[in-house]
């Protein structure tokens, strides 16, 4: 029976930890409905156990401030911008309440507190396992599973610094949630290290902390190297019972010590138990609850004496040093992975979060609005598309959405648990206990660092874990020295324990109808996602019209019922639906008009039904949101021109050269003779903004910059296009020899040996160049590879991966929103430069592998897009026709 617990325990948390854990709980909904399903499955069965039994509800030392909390949750969901999403939060957040007393309960039953501890570190070590096999299989392409299937010595050899920096992230989806994770785990890891009895076991957990550091460093998290580093000396205090060389002599085993040698009345420790299993070395599963009569063994000498000055000397320059650290090594590193840190970003969400908190300074925004309300005022910062959800910073995201109030409940709680942390240090009756009781204290403190940094606790992995550390360190004093309670005072706590029983079950039955009947309205609408996915828009269309009759205040719901019918209409030329489309969009914009693309849609709608002036409106507002997108500026200055108002479409024009001077070598401003005939206009108010030279480079084919290796890549690829592939691979030969960590031009070589009909060669060029930087168009030449070699199946697939990276998903729903959305964001008729001259060739040899495969009508769609681009393009022209004629 013990057996089973245990490893449904194991179950559990893994489940929560790799699969409902993290981001992808957002955006699936069965994923979600299931979760909740077991969270409220477990609630209900220990409520139920609660009543049987007649047993009170339990305490704990954090109550006030943490039911405090949850009613500032409550006040600011009342007075939300959004009540709905803020709903929907407020019950998830009362959901892992009771779950954290479910937690709190169950530590407090005989030993489970060892197998709680044991089952946390068997999951973290599959998360760390994980982690480090998509490390190696990066470095050294020895998973082909994972897609690595070159590695760091088949490109250049270990002579060479690694060409990319790769962000560990499969294992929980992101890599900061990753980081924050092992912030948690790895401090309960090292005082496991320093507690175990037998030296073999405690190297054994040091090789588990060294690999879990190794995990932590290629998160590339710099938050969670931050937490990581203000954790350390929190686990520096085991030094002041013996100094740091007697510390590290008990730590390796060089000589025994209290740590080997229980207390009287103890078998073992609870750390050691939970390595020790089921053996006889085991003996007791946690510390005793206390002696006869409620008297408890008196802690050890000091336990509870002030901590001396070296002490706070050793742990104020780790501390020091370890911060000085991450400064030095994370601004560099950010440069190596997106050419420049996020800093701008997050200075401009932390102002942002200080302006809604002055605006609603007592009660906030509400509940989980911060997105929303920060989408409308982020225009000129270019983080319309980058969507946040939230502030990048816990204590602000807070203040913004909970105002003051919420605030003051958040800082009594932490006052609270940093409390109930130094009590558990101080009541520790042994020194393994008091391990335990440190290394839970430096995760969390850990974790609340680098909350300073990021918002990580949304998500269920790391709200378990961080319940499991709260709940052991509050449960260890208790153990040790449980308080004196007079009988009056006794009998008081039993009753008021059995009356918060009936209104726990009161607010599950609650929490439980809203939360289902939401995931089944959630259920629905991922079905009509689905639909619009496989382009079945009839079908899509009645879905999210099912899930909007059962949930109609969820606004994302609203917007991609109006995108349903947009697409449905226009592609049957139906007026009384664009309408209708229209009408919902403005309806929708009308509570949450603050997500541009929105109105750019409405504007595409409108501009469908013959509204020019509505659809000149919506564009507009469109601007007003986002006034750095050049598409926008274009689209405007198309809606401008339609209308004859030529004025005005060339200034909108032109502050869309500005804005991007690519722009200037699109076959736009040749598929029409009026635009031609603007083009000088426009092209004089652009001079007039930019330096007249800069213009005029942006208007060749080559990038700005001409250096060495541009030039002679550009000549190579003359060459090939040429015919003469035999004379541009020596040039392609010694570029490689310079830079070979440019996916490039092992790409283009590739192209070379594809002509040159040297298949393999030119595959193992693909793989390379895939290693690198998995771009697009090195699927799209597997798939040519694939297509030579007679197999369709991998064409097709690799032709997909093509497509697929130059779809543009949008992460308002989900990370406004919290569901899953249609991948596209624009409705047709926005002109977009997804397609530029670098991927006509590509985009031609599609067609051409449809065409061979029997799909004529599919081929003849990809022709006439290609028109649309560039009306010049006579190979798509002579193509189109000659495919119109199959079907």
């Amino acid at each position: 029976m013990v057996r089973l617990q245990n490893t449904a325990l194991v179950l559990f948390l893994a489940f929560f930890t790799l699969v409902a854990g993290t981001v992808p709980v957002y955006f699936d909904a069965t994923l979600r409905f299931a979760s909740h399903l077991i969270l409220l499955a477990i609630v209900a069965g220990w409520l139920a156990v609660l009543v049987v039994r007649r047993r009170s509800f339990p305490r704990t030392p954090i109550d006030l401030p943490l039911w405090l909390f949850l009613g500032a949750m409550a006040l600011s969901t009342v007075f939300s911008v959004n009540r709905r999403v803020s709903l929907e939060l407020l019950a998830v957040n009362l959901l892992y309440a009771l779950l954290f007393y479910v937690v709190v309960d169950f530590v407090r039953t005989e030993g489970a507190m060892s197998r709680l501890i044991r089952a946390t570190l068997a999951v973290s070590s599959l998360v760390i396992g994980l982690a480090l096999t998509e490390v190696v299989g990066w470095y050294l392409g020895l998973f082909p599973s994972l897609g690595f299937e070159q590695g760091w010595p088949q490109i250049g050899g270990l002579q060479l610094v690694p060409p990319v920096f790769r962000r560990t992230w499969l294992v929980m989806s992101v890599p900061n949630t990753l980081g924050a994770y092992l912030v948690l785990v790895i401090p309960l890891g090292l005082g496991v290290a320093g507690a175990l009895p037998l030296r073999g076991r405690r190297v054994l957990t040091g090789v588990w902390m060294v690999l879990s550091s190794v995990v932590l460093f290629f998160t590339f998290s710099r938050g969670a190297w931050l937490g990581f580093a203000a954790s350390l000396p929190v686990l520096a205090l085991p030094i002041y019972r013996r100094g740091v060389l007697g510390w590290l002599r008990v730590l390796f085993g060089i000589r025994r010590s209290e740590l080997q040698r229980p207390p009287e009345g103890l078998n073992n420790s609870v750390l050691s138990y939970a390595y020790a299993g089921a053996s006889r070395r085991g003996g007791r599963l946690c510390p005793p609850k206390g002696r006869a009569g409620g008297q408890s063994r008196p802690p050890l000498r000091r336990a509870g004496g002030s901590i001396p000055s070296r002490v706070a000397i050793v742990s104020v320059l780790l501390l020091g040093l370890s911060v000085l650290l991450v400064v030095l090594v994370a601004r560099p590193t950010a440069q190596l992975l997106s050419g420049r840190g996020s800093e701008e970003a997050r200075m401009i969400l932390y102002r942002n979060a200080l302006q809604m908190a002055s605006e609603r300074p007592v009660l906030g925004y509400g509940l989980g609005t911060f997105g929303q309300v920060n989408l409308g005022r982020v225009s000129g910062t270019r983080l319309q598309d980058a969507v946040h959800g939230h502030a990048h910073n816990a204590y602000l995201n807070n203040l913004a959405e909970m105002g003051a109030l919420g605030t003051l409940a958040l800082l009594w709680l932490l006052v609270a648990l940093a409390r109930g942390a130094w009590t558990a240090v101080r009541r520790a009756g042994d020194a393994r206990s008091r391990a335990l009781a440190i290394a839970a204290a430096a995760g969390l403190v850990g974790s609340a660092v680098q909350d300073l940094f990021e918002t990580p606790l949304d998500q269920p992995a790391l709200l378990l874990t961080t319940m499991i550390l709260v709940a052991v360190l509050l449960e260890i004093p208790r153990r040790w020295a449980p308080e004196r309670i007079e009988p009056g005072q006794a009998v008081l706590c039993t009753r008021l324990g059995r009356c918060l029983v009936p209104a726990a079950l009161v607010g599950w039955g609650a929490i439980a109808a809203a939360l289902l009947y939401v995931g089944w309205a959630n259920l629905v609408y991922a079905q009509g996602v689905s639909a619009a996915l496989r382009s079945d828009w009839d079908r899509a269309k009645q879905l999210i019209a099912r899930a909007v009759e059962m949930d109609p205040t969820l606004l994302v719901y609203r917007f991609e019922l109006a995108y349903a019918e947009a697409q449905s209409s226009m592609a049957s030329g139906d007026r009384d639906g664009l309408n209708r489309a229209a009408r919902d969009f403005a309806d929708a914009l009308a509570q949450d008009g603050n997500y541009a693309a929105n109105y750019v849609n409405l504007a595409m709608v409108n501009e469908s039904g013959g509204r020019s002036a509505d659809a000149i409106a919506a564009m507009q507002s469109a601007i007003k949101l986002d006034d750095v997108n050049a598409l926008y500026y274009l689209n405007l200055g198309l809606l401008y021109e339609q209308g004859g108002q030529q004025d005005a479409a060339v200034d909108s024009y032109s502050r869309a050269i500005i804005r991007d001077l690519s722009l200037l070598r699109q076959s736009f401003w040749r598929t029409s003779p009026e635009r031609r005939v603007l083009l000088p206009r426009i092209l004089e108010k652009v001079k007039a903004e930019v330096s007249p030279a800069v213009v005029t480079a942006a208007t060749q084919t080559l990038p700005l910059d001409y250096g060495e290796i541009t030039v002679a890549v550009a000549r190579a690829i003359a060459l090939s296009a040429g015919g003469q592939p035999d004379l541009a691979l020596p040039i392609l030969d010694q570029l490689i020899a310079r830079r070979s960590e440019s996916a490039r031009l092992w790409m283009e070589r590739a192209r070379v040996y594809l002509i040159l009909g040297a298949l393999d060669k030119a595959e193992k060029d693909l793989r390379v160049a895939l290693f690198i930087d998995p771009g697009p168009l090195t699927h799209y030449y597997l798939g040519e590879l694939a297509r030579l070699r007679g197999d369709r199946a991998s064409a097709r697939r690799e032709f997909s991966r093509f497509v697929l990276a130059h779809a543009v998903p949008t992460g308002y729903s989900t990370l406004i929103y919290r569901r899953g959305g249609i991948l596209e964001p624009y409705l047709p008729g926005l002109v977009q430069f997804t397609l530029n001259d670098d991927l006509v060739e590509p985009v031609l040899g599609i067609a051409r592998f449809h065409d061979e495969i029997g799909q004529p009508q599919r081929a003849a769609e990809i022709y006439a897009r290609l028109l649309e681009y560039d009306p010049e393009l006579e190979v798509a022209r002579e193509a189109l026709a000659r495919t119109a004629t199959s079907y």
